[in-house]
């Protein structure tokens, strides 16, 4: 017989639209796949900024760290992982799927 343990603790935040990213670069395969699934993704002044489509929404995910971490998922269904650091320099990151490089 398994049990099922219930956290006491909240294992994620209030779902809320997304905001958009910036980060210091991004690989142009990333950009493409981002691109192709509604994100806007500007580059300049050594910044790169994406801003996700309409529709998009963001979930905290519990317990936090040194780095806030979100769940981003996007109108069609993809889901991303976004970290951005608590009371410290450090830069923002975004994580795309494993299968992203699969796609054509």
């Amino acid at each position: 017989m398994s049990v099922t343990v219930q956290s006491p603790f909240p294992q994620r935040g209030p779902t809320r639209p997304a905001t958009s990213i910036t980060l210091s670069g991004i690989f142009p395969g990333a950009r493409a796949y981002l691109e192709r699934h509604g994100c806007i993704v500007t580059i300049g002044n050594g910044e790169v900024t994406i801003v996700y489509p309409e529709g998009a929404t963001s979930t905290e995910l519990y317990p936090r760290t040194r780095y806030e971490r979100y769940e981003i998922k996007l109108p069609g269904g993809i889901e991303l992982h976004e970290s951005r650091p608590r009371f410290f320099q450090g830069e923002n990151c975004l994580y795309l799927p494993a299968d992203a490089k699969n796609e054509p």
